[in-house]
Formats: structure tokens, C-alpha cells, sequence
């Protein structure tokens, strides 16, 4: 029997493999970078430069799959970019010749999202929240300036533009820096292997514990534990020698970067009518795609400028200061401010 109990577990399973196969192959660019810097002898800035560009597409995808998901449906606009992403990967695998395993990565990380595709669209069931928003009589589009900037949103969309940046420049840098930056600093290959398998079970723990957190406790503390925890455990990465130590930083960084990320996802959605929710939420997306960008890179030209694995995680910390006050503006909002309704653009829309 195909309960509403049912369908909404099966649909957090579906969600959760799309996530999963999601952060593979965000993370593939960073496993295989030992490879690419060795085949094509890249240095750090021009490795700096294949990081960032590899994370330029999901700009426009963030933005463009928010503002197209209000229109047609989330479920539509989820399948169509896991099967995109999958078979890009496919692509990928096939553009240089590295070594075996370094095929392998882009490959799995192809093979999985093809495969969970029919799976999706046998099961996973369209957001209740659009069908009953299309299914409105006299429904009315607005535009995206006003989804973003009108009835009063303007501070909470540029707050959250402003977190989204600086929270995902430094989750990037460490996505994609980290094995590196552990070798830089004297570590053997499997040592920084360890420490990027423990930041990785670190961040699956944190995206758990921020979600926990969010519901059971007051959100601004909430914001300053995680960020504290993170400009802590970047502190512990920098200037950590030995092995124990710099494991559990990077436990440390998986962990609070990843909450913080969660308690993001997690604050956006309500600051959005249903009606422009995916643009609203793409559009801080797409903004912390320009943090993803920025990240990689800035932290390649201050390597190659000698600053070290220390000048790259302190030049990160005064923008996660910033970025955790500006979420804690939002949270501070009224709640009628936080979430207006559409009524003066759109007589016909559900009260908030």
C-alpha cells in the first residue's frame, strides 16, 4: 500500500542517493588532482585555475535550474540535471589519458547518476507545494527582480547572497585543496588520504548534526557554534604537525563546514513564497557558486605565492565572520518580514 508515510521515505532515499552520487563527483576534481597536476605538469595556480573552472557550470546551473523549477515542476528540473551531470562525467572520463584508477573516478561518478535516473522518475513524486501553487486559478508569474528584491526581501536576499559566497568559497577550497594542502605541508599520500576520508565522514556527520541542531535549539546560537567550530577546526588544520592532531581537524573541518552549509539550505527556503521559492533559493546558490569559483583559485595564486597552507585558511576567516553575521541577520528578522506573501503582486495567491 503506497502510504504518505511510505512515499515520503522513499522520497528522502532518492534525495539522499542524488546527494550522495552529487558529492562524488564535486569531490572527483580533488582525488584525481595528484594525477592531474603530475600528467600535465600543472603548478598551483594553473590547478587553481582547472578547480575553479570546473565549478564555473554550476553558477548558471544553480541559477537558471531555480528560476526553471518555479516554472515546470522540481521533479523535472532534478532529473534532467542528474542526467546531465552523469553523463558529463562520462564525457570527462574520456578526455585525457591518466592512469586507471583516475578513469575509475569519473566513471563511477557518471555510471551512478544514469543509473538512479529511472528511479527517479518512477518514484520520486513532484513538490505538493508547486501543485498546488499551479493548480491556483488566475496565477500570475512575477519577475525575478521582484521574487528576489520585492515585499520587503531585498536585505534577506543580499544576506543570504553574502553567506552563501563566503560559506561555500572556503567548503570549495577544502573540497578541492585539502589532499594538497596536506602534502604541502609535509604529509605522505596515504596520511592525507586518511585525513580526507575522516573530513569527508565529518562533513555526512555535520549535515546531520546541523539539521539536529536547527531543530532543537535557538537558530543564532546555532550560527555561532558552527562557524566558531569552523574557523576553529581551519585553525587546527593550519597549524597542526603531526597525524592525530591534524586528523581530527580534518574531521573537525568536514564536520562544521558541512552543518554550516545544512543550516544555509536549510534558512533559505522560508525567507521565499512558494511561488519564487527555487529562484530565490538558485539565485543564493548560484551566488555561492561564485564562492566555489573564487575559492580554488585564490587559494592557488596565494600558494604559488609562498603563503603557505597557514596564509591560505587565515585569509579565509574574516569572510567567515561575515558570512555568519549576515545569516544571523536574517534569522533576527520578524517572521512577517522573513517570509511575505504575494498577495499585492498576485491577488490569487495562497496566504503565506
Amino acid at each position: 500500500m503506497d502510504t504518505p508515510s511510505r512515499r515520503t521515505t522513499l522520497t528522502i532515499a532518492l534525495c539522499f542517493i542524488v546527494a550522495l552520487i552529487e558529492g562524488f563527483d564535486l569531490q572527483a576534481a580533488g582525488t584525481a588532482a595528484a594525477g592531474l597536476r603530475q600528467s600535465f605538469a600543472l603548478d598551483p595556480r594553473m590547478l587553481g585555475w582547472v578547480f575553479s573552472a570546473g565549478i564555473a557550470g554550476l553558477l548558471p546551473g544553480a541559477f537558471f535550474g531555480g528560476w526553471i523549477a518555479d516554472r515546470i515542476g522540481r521533479k523535472k528540473i532534478l532529473i534532467g540535471a542528474v542526467l546531465l551531470f552523469g553523463l558529463f562525467s562520462l564525457v570527462t572520463a574520456c578526455v585525457a589519458s591518466l592512469s586507471g584508477l583516475l578513469q575509475a573516478t569519473f566513471i563511477v561518478g557518471g555510471l551512478a547518476p544514469l543509473l538512479v535516473v529511472p528511479l527517479m522518475l518512477l518514484l520520486l513524486p513532484e513538490s505538493s507545494a508547486f501543485r498546488q501553487q499551479q493548480g491556483t486559478p488566475g496565477l500570475t508569474r512575477i519577475s525575478t527582480g521582484q521574487a528576489l528584491f520585492g515585499e520587503g526581501r531585498a536585505r534577506t536576499t543580499l544576506a543570504l547572497w553574502l553567506s552563501y559566497f563566503f560559506t561555500l568559497t572556503v567548503m570549495y577550497m577544502l573540497l578541492n585543496w585539502l589532499p594538497s594542502l596536506l602534502l604541502e605541508q609535509g604529509f605522505s599520500k596515504p596520511q592525507a588520504g586518511l585525513v580526507q576520508m575522516l573530513f569527508n565522514i565529518g562533513g555526512a556527520l555535520g549535515s546531520l548534526l546541523g539539521g539536529l541542531l536547527l531543530d532543537r535549539c535557538n537558530g543564532i546560537k546555532v550560527v555561532l557554534f558552527v562557524y566558531a567550530g569552523l574557523l576553529a577546526a581551519l585553525a587546527g588544520v593550519g597549524l597542526s604537525a603531526g597525524l592525530l592532531p591534524m586528523a581530527c581537524a580534518g574531521f573537525a573541518a568536514g564536520l562544521f563546514v558541512m552543518a554550516a552549509q545544512l543550516v544555509l539550505y536549510a534558512l533559505a527556503p522560508p525567507s521565499y513564497p512558494t511561488l519564487v521559492r527555487a529562484t530565490g533559493v538558485g539565485a543564493a546558490v548560484a551566488i555561492g557558486r561564485l564562492g566555489s569559483v573564487a575559492g580554488p583559485l585564490a587559494a592557488g595564486q596565494i600558494l604559488a605565492a609562498g603563503a603557505g597552507t597557514s596564509g591560505v585558511l587565515l585569509a579565509t576567516s574574516p569572510g567567515l565572520v561575515i558570512a555568519a553575521l549576515s545569516i544571523i541577520s536574517v534569522i533576527a528578522r520578524p517572521a512577517s518580514q522573513v517570509e511575505p506573501g504575494l498577495a499585492a503582486a498576485n491577488p490569487a495567491a495562497p496566504k503565506p
